[in-house]
């Protein structure tokens, strides 16, 4: 594989040659994954489904794997894994400002959760 980056870090040309096994197309993936986040422009930080982006792309997987984490290094945040059947794995880390907001979310919008937290039942990652 080779790779170049334009100067102005807008334009990458990619050279793919091989025959590639899933292990290795994984990582092919994941590290032209951390050339993107070095381009330009670079990812927007609002949603596509926030701004209503007619050109945006969105891998959606139905149902995902996840494990859950905490940071070790900031009480109440956390590590969120997600499984996509296309890219692998990938590790959020959410700050607790963040994770507050997101079960807060979760409580008011999720069918189930504030009755598990009534009965105080621990629900397992799935």
């Amino acid at each position: 594989m080779k790779i170049e980056i334009s100067e102005d870090s807008k334009l990458a040309k990619i050279q793919l040659n091989d025959t590639y096994s899933a292990e290795e197309l994984e990582e092919l993936i994941s590290g032209l994954g951390e050339l993107r986040s070095d381009m330009s422009p670079s990812v927007p930080m609002q949603s596509p489904l926030a701004t209503k982006s007619p050109f945006a792309t969105i891998a959606v997987e139905e149902d995902p794997t996840f494990d859950i984490h905490p940071l070790p290094n900031q009480p109440g945040g956390l590590r969120l894994l997600m499984r996509s059947s296309a890219l692998g794995w990938t590790a959020y880390d959410i700050s607790p400002r963040n994770a507050s907001a997101l079960a807060t979310w979760l409580r008011d919008n999720c069918v189930g959760v504030s009755t598990l937290e009534e009965a105080d039942i621990k629900a397992p990652p799935q």
